[in-house]
């Protein structure tokens, strides 16, 4: 009987269900071992456990856990907890992003016997086999193990990306992944084709001290090929959401990848995320080939409308660089949308208000966009820049042990939960002041309040327009006439018409889209 391994995705409140692709490659390694592979995701606890108990058997060699988010750490205790009472003798393990800051905290936690601290693709079945074997594991890289009451680690593990991979769709029900978007699309399907992130924003894990997971590592576009020919042909997607966290950092490898999806004849849409200067960097011809080849939405993290904390978070942005790359984007029609965050330690009243009022002017571009902003209080992340000063210079409480954490999580779900508004926990961030706190709770909950009347083409014009003009009339209390952003003058582009015929081959669902609802402009013309 093949000795099989099993993938376990805690449940998630804060996240539609996506492919996980992580534990499709690392099957996809177990397998090349002669390793069997099952993967349990996108389920209730209770069904959780009850698919655990009807596949582990003799031939488990490990159970693992993947934990991307400190969200998620009360169901992971909770189901370590389970896993190790009711299977003691099996390896347990976890790995995932939260290992890179909090691999400490959690190796400590009782029931873990490893993490696999980055990539696990050689890690994991180097482990396997030493365990089968009774050979030394205490050289694996990226591994992270106890003796003799001590912690140990090895280290961050990187993947090179070479070769075609085969991925096994087939241990997942992929049509609990499909999707349908208002952006045009009624299968997206998710995709990864490349790693890393060559920038180190303070407030993000790949700023955690000792981690190299932000080297940029790439999937060949054959694989990248065969990949989407199986998503597109098996599994009938007509939208893929390309996950990468940069996809658009390399123009050459941008424009190439367009080329291959054209010449193969793969006419389906695309979403992908990327940053404000690769935008800005972008070519004609790049932005044109990005449009042919069928990307209709571009995402984004902005963060701040605060030139001031642009700098304290080491963006590397520049509000001149934000207007330029909204623009482009107008001009050639892209879907957008823009991530922001607040309430972040040292961040001042008129810090916040600058990010509100360069919300509503970004909105005012996207008209048709579907939910085109988000605006997320900040959750410190152990081991990061921002972590460390929240620490150290505005007094915040480091939890001491996984258990707290997991305590100190549901606190910051909790100010999310529906019909939550206002119950902000200043507790949680000790550099808010109630007023400041206050004024942060209005912000999230008024660009909450407008993002929800974005539905696409069939959007109120008028009901957004409203919602907009509260956003605004909330940043100038805080800004008070020291706008950082210029007010958008919502005049469509005068190449618009022309770019129909351009992209009209694409079929109607993926012709330009109109960023500007003619309403409004007309509107704002008049005023």
């Amino acid at each position: 009987m093949q000795p099989e391994f099993i993938f376990v995705y805690p449940p998630s409140a804060e996240r539609a269900a996506e492919f996980p692709v992580g534990g499709l490659f690392l099957s996809d390694a177990l397998a090349k071992r002669g390793y069997g592979a099952r993967i349990i995701c996108d389920k209730s606890m209770d069904e959780i456990c009850a698919e655990l108990d009807a596949l582990v058997g003799e031939n488990t060699v490990g159970i693992g856990l993947s934990v991307v988010s400190t969200l998620i750490f009360r169901d992971v205790i909770r189901l370590s907890h389970y896993i190790k009472n009711k299977y003691p003798k099996i390896p347990f393990l976890i790995g995932g992003q939260s290992v890179i800051g909090q691999k400490e905290q959690i190796l400590e936690f009782g029931p873990v016997d490893f993490v696999v601290v980055g990539d696990g693709e050689k890690a994991l079945p180097d482990l396997l086999d030493a365990l089968r074997d009774g050979t030394d594991y205490t050289k694996i890289v990226g591994l992270g193990y106890k003796r003799d009451g001590k912690l140990h680690f090895n280290g961050v593990a990187t993947t090179e990306l070479e070769g075609v991979y085969e991925l096994p769709y087939h241990l997942l029900d992929v049509e609990r992944y499909v999707r349908n978007l208002n952006i045009g699309g009624d299968r997206w399907l998710g995709a990864i084709y490349s790693r890393g992130c060559p920038y180190r924003c303070t407030f993000c894990v790949v700023s955690t001290q000792g981690s190299n997971i932000g080297t940029m590592r790439y999937h060949s576009l054959d694989h990248v090929l065969h990949d989407l020919k199986i998503l597109t042909g098996r599994y009938k997607a007509d939208a893929i959401t390309v996950h990468d966290d940069h996809f658009l950092i390399n123009q050459a490898r941008v424009k190439e990848f367009c080329r291959k999806v054209l010449e193969a004849g793969i006419e389906i849409d695309f979403r992908a995320n990327g940053r404000i200067d690769s935008i800005c960097r972008m070519e004609e011809e790049t932005v044109l080939l990005l449009r042919r080849a069928g990307f209709v939405n571009l995402i984004a993290g902005i963060e701040t409308g605060s030139p001031r904390f642009l700098d304290i978070m080491k963006k590397k942005l520049t509000l001149d660089q934000v207007h330029v790359a909204d623009k482009k984007l107008t001009k050639y029609g892209f879907y957008k949308h823009w991530n922001f965050m607040c309430a972040m330690p040292g961040e001042t009243m008129e810090d916040v208000g600058h990010t509100l009022w360069l919300i509503a002017q970004l909105a005012k571009t996207a008209m048709t966009s579907s939910y085109p902003m988000s605006l997320r209080k900040y959750i410190p992340l152990p081991g990061t820049v921002m972590y460390e000063q929240a620490v150290k210079e505005y007094g915040f409480q480091e939890p001491k042990s996984f258990e707290e954490w997991a305590d100190l999580s549901q606190a910051y779900i909790s100010e999310r939960a529906v019909g939550n508004a206002g119950k902000l926990d200043i507790r949680k961030r000790p550099w808010l002041s109630p007023e400041l706190g206050e004024y942060v709770q209005r912000g999230e909950d008024a660009v909450e309040d407008m993002n929800n009347c974005f539905v696409g083409e069939t959007s109120d014009w008028a009901l957004i327009n409203s919602k907009i003009k509260v956003v605004e009339d909330l940043a100038l209390e805080a800004v008070r006439g020291k706008t950082q952003y210029p007010c958008i003058d919502y005049n469509p582009s005068p190449l618009e018409n022309s770019l129909d015929e351009t992209f009209a081959f694409r079929g109607k669902r993926s012709k330009l889209q109109r960023t500007h609802a003619p309403m409004y402009a007309a509107e704002a013309a008049s005023k």
